[in-house]
């Protein structure tokens, strides 16, 4: 139904038409001549579309309707919903009705409760309509100074709010110029946070300095004295090679600014983890900023020599090296030759060995080289050509037997000598007696005088002929005829060898016939003739009798006859007979 308040002047226009149309009542409701439509903004202005048609508002605000109802459109309803009400109304029974609050009842959101009663309230500026500004849950028009507000109040932040009782400031209203108040400490000072400040200054106890450090400065960098916008937080954010400091890339001053295995190398960071030698271990050498195996002496510093790929110290002597090494240019390495060995040792393959042999001429003391070492032998084969292992020592012309001795040589107490064995000596020269006797004693047996052969055995002699007598002083015993000898056998029983034999006869020639000769005999030789000529006196007479003896007869007996070449012109005095025998060798 229509309002009381209807003759407002804003309705004057309609009031007009009046006086051409139907009365009142029908212009408020349609009026003559009544457009229709679906919505207001079909209508003229002024005019809303009111069940279907065109008409003068019913309505201007909520308080021209009945209570719970709503002004819409022009006209009064009743709500449908909580959109059909104020936000200090709720929707009951198709009536908005006023809400009601408490503690225990809040209003709701964008509402505050005052005496009971939820009232339009805001939280922040958004809330509010055009410039107005949110204070204390209320929309009210800004302030510039403080002159916009009441006289308890200030301007603040655009606000008008009491003023404070306490001392100090409690905004920045209360500060002078362009100083921000502390609110801890209720002081006007410069700055508060780094925005405060100009010239890219920090904020450092309330006033504005130029940073130190990149704490100082709200983007976490000081370059320079100045706070600067963070470039990077880490070294990858950077370019290669630099280092990001304080949030700016830039050269790197020192190893610890480089990531993990990187060094700084002329102000970038570089792959690498040395610099010197020093800085590598196990004796590795630094190459290109990389620790690695040393190839050569010269990789090496301080006198150092590369073995084995590692920088070690080089030796200076001999006793620096072990294993037989030699010491050369530093290095223990193999030797070559005897003479870079030590007193005592020779260089057998590539190393020093105290003692050490290529082969038996090496050794010495009678030694023989075996495994390059020289040692008693244990063998004869051992020993070097013409030499026996005896006593574990190996001697040059050693024999066991004759047999292993040179011609000419004799083993005696296994030692090859010249073949001059012991024996009575010859009465007439060089030699050996095998065997002297002599009749003597006014006997016809002859007397053995010396004897050198092995043995006596093997001997014997037929010293009596026809007419055979002793004279000179029965010194001697005449032979005047063939008839008459002297018959002589022995044997070379034991004998090995002999260079040269002699058969010697102490006598004399009393003939004044023809000359006295020595006729030898025996089974293998048979007959010759050789000896004394003319009248001979009484002394040694010697032949040489070497093709009429050989050790190849053995053991048969060798034998001789001694007697005058004619019956009867010629006599014989012989006093003794001797063998001799140079060269002699026994078995």
């Amino acid at each position: 139904m229509f309002n009381k308040n209807i003759s407002r002047s804003s309705f004057a226009p309609f009031i007009a038409r009046a006086a051409l149309c139907l009365p009142l009542l029908l212009l408020v409701y349609g009026g003559c001549g009544a457009t229709k439509c679906k919505t207001t903004d079909e209508c003229s202005s002024g005019l809303f579309c009111i069940e279907g048609l065109c008409q003068a508002p019913r309505c201007e605000a909520n308080n021209d309707c009945e209570s719970g109802e709503k002004c819409a459109d022009g006209q009064c309803r009743r709500c449908k919903g909580q959109e059909d009400c104020l936000n200090t109304e709720r929707c009951e029974d198709g009536l908005c009705i006023a809400n009601k609050c408490s503690e225990n009842e809040p209003c709701p959101s964008g509402q505050r409760c005052v005496n009971t009663r939820c009232v339009p309230g805001c939280k922040s500026d958004a809330d509010c309509e055009g410039k107005d500004l949110c204070n204390n849950g209320r929309c009210d028009p800004p302030c510039f100074i403080d002159t916009d507000c009441g006289a308890d109040e200030r301007c603040e932040e655009g606000l008008c709010k009491p003023k404070t009782t306490t001392t100090g400031c409690a905004s920045d209203k209360d500060c002078e110029g362009a100083k921000h108040c502390d609110t801890n400490s209720k002081t006007c000072v410069e700055c508060l946070k780094q925005a405060d400040c100009t010239e890219q200054k920090a904020c450092k106890a309330g006033t504005c300095q130029v940073c130190t450090q990149a704490t100082d400065c709200t983007s976490g960098v000081c370059q320079s004295g100045k706070c600067v916008t963070t470039e990077c937080s880490q070294n990858k954010d950077c370019a290669a090679g630099q280092h990001c400091r304080q949030g700016v890339c830039g050269p790197c001053s020192n190893d610890t600014e480089c990531e993990g295995g990187e060094l700084c190398l002329s102000g970038k960071c570089q792959q690498g983890d040395c610099r010197t030698a020093q800085d590598c271990t196990s004796g590795q050498v630094c190459h290109n900023n990389k620790c690695q195996a040393c190839t050569q002496d010269t990789d090496c510093s301080g006198g150092m020599v590369c073995t084995g790929g590692t920088c070690q110290n080089g030796c200076t002597q001999r006793s620096d090296c072990r294993g037989g090494k030699i010491c050369k240019a530093g290095h223990c390495g193999p030797c070559s030759i005897d003479t870079e060995c030590l007193s005592g040792e020779r260089c057998i393959s590539g190393v020093c060995l105290v003692g050490g042999c290529k082969d038996n001429t090496d050794c010495t003391g009678g030694k023989v080289c075996i495994t390059n070492q020289c040692t008693s032998c244990t063998q004869d084969p051992q020993c070097p050509s013409g030499s026996l292992c005896l006593s574990g020592v190996c001697k040059a012309g050693a024999c066991r037997k004759d047999t292993d001795c040179a011609s000419g040589k004799v083993c005696k107490s296994n030692a090859c000598t010249t073949a001059t064995s012991s024996g009575p000596s010859c009465l007439t020269g060089p030699g050996i007696a095998a065997y002297r006797f002599r009749y003597k004693y006014s006997t016809y047996s002859p007397q053995l005088e010396a004897w050198g052969l092995k043995s006596k055995d093997w001997w014997e002699t037929v010293p009596v002929g026809a007419g055979s007598k002793l004279v000179d002083n029965s010194k001697a015993i005449e032979l005047k005829s063939a008839a008459s000898y002297v018959r002589v056998r022995w044997s070379f029983q034991g004998i090995k060898s002999f260079t040269k034999g002699r058969l010697c006869i102490f006598g004399r020639s009393y003939s004044t016939g023809a000359s006295a000769k020595f006729r030898p005999w025996s089974p293998i030789h048979g007959d010759t003739t050789s000896g004394l000529v003319s009248v001979y006196p009484a002394k040694w007479y010697c032949v040489d009798w070497t093709q009429y003896m050989s050790i190849n007869d053995k053991p048969g007996l060798l034998g001789y006859r001694l007697y005058p070449a004619q019956s009867g012109s010629s006599k014989l005095a012989i006093q003794a007979i001797e063998l001799c025998l140079e060269g002699l060798v026994y078995q």
